[in-house]
């Protein structure tokens, strides 16, 4: 099993923070996990107090195999911070595993997600692999414990280079797109607010204000 390196995503939550590293380090692979850090710089003067105790909290952190710390001088908000860490690391690395500052991890969450990446890494079909469960309804006679979602999650999840590299970050169709309501049917089949969210973030508005 290959042992995927851990992407954590900061802005000015510290007890946000604590919480979800000190799980993290509960996990059973931690030691054997290398942690990149990416604590997002603020974007009021106001915040300059939280994110400096969010770098308090992370300046001597152990537990892992290693940790690197991309403390950023000025705020480059929740989805541009994401798209190019992300970026960055899986072009080197291969494959990834994202997290963000609000996650209480399972000491078996390393363990099970990394089993995944490597099980479906040649299955093009699927893009993402998720430990969150959206509040679905579960029929009384499902004894599997996956399922196939249409709708990413961002909160945390782990994906392949192959896969993020076909991704168009620039949304260079979105003229079209935005005038095609059969094609935003079929987009919607991940959640009825998918086209709304998207037009957000073309608007600049959805992830920067989620951070």
């Amino acid at each position: 099993m290959t042992v995927s390196p851990i992407l954590l995503f900061l802005y000015n939550r510290p007890g946000h923070t604590k919480k979800t590293i000190e799980a993290l380090k509960s996990n059973y692979l931690a030691k054997e996990s290398e942690l990149i850090i990416f604590s997002d710089g603020p974007k009021k003067e106001k915040e300059k107090n939280k994110v400096e105790k969010v770098r308090n909290v992370i300046k001597n952190i152990d537990g892992f195999k290693n940790a690197e710390i991309k403390n950023s001088k000025y705020n480059k908000g929740l989805a541009n911070s994401i798209i190019s860490g992300i970026t960055e690391i899986i072009n080197k690395k291969g494959n990834v595993i994202l997290l963000e500052d609000d996650l209480i991890t399972h000491p078996c969450f390393l363990n099970c997600v990394n089993e995944a990446l490597d099980y479906y890494k040649n299955n093009n079909k699927i893009w993402r692999i998720s430990g969150y469960c959206p509040p679905i309804e579960i029929p009384n006679n499902c004894y599997n414990d996956i399922f196939l979602n249409p709708q990413a999650s961002s909160w945390d999840c782990r994906t392949w280079k192959n896969r993020l590299n076909l991704n168009d970050w620039k949304i260079k169709n979105f003229d079209n797109f935005i005038k095609n309501k059969k094609i935003q049917k079929r987009f919607n089949i991940g959640g009825e607010d998918m086209t709304e969210m998207l037009c957000s973030q073309i608007a600049g508005e959805y992830f920067n204000d989620k951070i």
